[in-house]
């Protein structure tokens, strides 16, 4: 809705992996795609959901402590940011976790962090990929 022809679309993780959906569904919204490390969570028949640490934030409670203590902090967002989304973590700039913090205080913010560690919206990308 806010864009009037095919658009470059920028995303990685589970994102690009939408996209890349989004993009077999609908090709004529898109002009091109530049997607790093799309993962669907679940790919080739690895059930992401099976994990043990994605069992326990599942349970009632236990999700918003998890929540409150692991991700509402500079040391939890920028550990975070060195296992799933640098290569590099000499790149994590204060900036970019300041970022990180003040999406993840926003009013009911851990939906949309919980339900990707819950693993809520992952699905097989390996399925979708001849197509």
């Amino acid at each position: 809705k806010t864009c009037d022809r095919p658009t470059t679309v920028i995303a990685s993780s589970l994102t690009a992996a939408i996209t890349i959906r989004a993009a077999i569904a609908r090709p004529e919204l898109f002009k091109s795609l530049i997607l790093t490390t799309p993962a669907g969570l679940s790919d080739f028949g690895e059930d992401y959901r099976n994990n043990f640490f994605v069992q326990i934030v599942k349970t009632p409670i236990l999700d918003r402590f998890f929540y409150n203590v692991g991700i509402t902090n500079p040391s939890g967002i920028r550990r975070f940011l060195e296992i799933r989304q640098f290569a590099n973590p000499s790149r994590i700039y204060e900036e970019i976790v300041e970022a990180y913090l003040e999406s993840a205080k926003q009013p009911n913010g851990e939906y949309a962090a919980l339900s990707f560690v819950r693993g809520d919206l992952c699905f097989d990308l390996s399925l979708y990929m001849p197509d």
